[in-house]
Parts: structure tokens; sequence; C-alpha cells
């Protein structure tokens, strides 16, 4: 008798641990998703219904202040919605620091040594561009024919 009791208490350990573990997973994914720190840096959102992907991501590295540069690139299966995620620019524009967009995306991207096959191709893109009152920056690169969205984030 005292066995099936034990045993039973061991397989509700269990079962509880495993819900407990599930659900913490569930969590982190939900906390850690890039479209959280998007929206919580920038307001903008990844919209869920476009169905999207990460697809590549690289960063400066770890810094005590978060400053640095961060690129994502995702691969989408919807293109309306992230067509309607903000007012896309068809025509480059400049930035705090270069004449274009994709002058500046370059400077960044070269810093954090990304491949070209993982950069945007800037004549197939529609452009977005947001500044902060600290200088910190973000470039969006929508390449329609692709079906990419090329998010790079430059924080002082």
């Amino acid at each position: 008798m005292r066995n099936k009791k034990t045993s039973v208490i061991v397989l509700i350990v269990l079962v509880v641990l495993a819900v407990l573990i599930t659900g913490a997973k569930h969590l982190w994914q939900e906390f850690s998703d890039y479209s959280t720190c998007l929206a919580a840096n920038w307001h903008l959102s990844l919209p869920s219904d476009a169905y999207y992907t990460e697809i590549f991501q690289k960063d400066g590295g770890a810094s005590f202040h978060g400053d640095g540069i961060r690129y994502h690139v995702f691969s989408y299966k919807n293109a309306q919605p992230m067509e309607q995620m903000i007012q896309w620019q068809e025509k480059t524009g400049d930035t705090k620091n270069s004449v274009s967009y994709a002058d500046a995306a370059d400077k960044f991207l070269d810093q954090i040594d990304v491949p070209e096959d993982q950069r945007p191709n800037y004549a197939d893109c529609v452009f977005g561009y947001q500044i902060q009152d600290d200088s910190s920056q973000m470039l969006l690169f929508l390449d329609k024919t692709q079906s990419k969205l090329y998010i790079l984030e430059f924080f002082l």
C-alpha cells in the first residue's frame, strides 16, 4: 500500500513539473519574441497574420547599456499585413548620418559583418525609418518580390 501511495505522489509531482516547465517555456517564448522588443522600443508590432518567420539575426554582441546594432530578417507568407504595418516610402531618404537608407544600412551591416546574401536588395524594397530622441535609429526594408522584411536597429 505504501509503495502505491509513493508511486502516485511521484507521478503527480512529475505531471505538475511537466505542466510548469511547459508553461515557463511558453512564457519565455512570448517575452523573448522579437515583436515584443519592437513594441517596447519602437511602438511597432510585427503582424502575426503575416505568418512571419525569423530567418537570420545578428547583433553587435552584448552591451551593458543595450546599445549597438541589431539586425533581423523575416520571411512572411501573407503580404497584406506587412504592407499595412507602417506607411512605407517608395523612395529612399536620408538619415541622421547618411544620405540614403541603403548607405546607412550598409555602414551598420558592415560593422557587424553581415554577409551580402543576408542583406536587402535595396532596388526591390520599400522603406521605413524611425529616429528616437536619443538618436537611436531603425531602418526597415520590405522586399515584396522575395517576401522578406529586414529590420536594422542602431541604439545609442
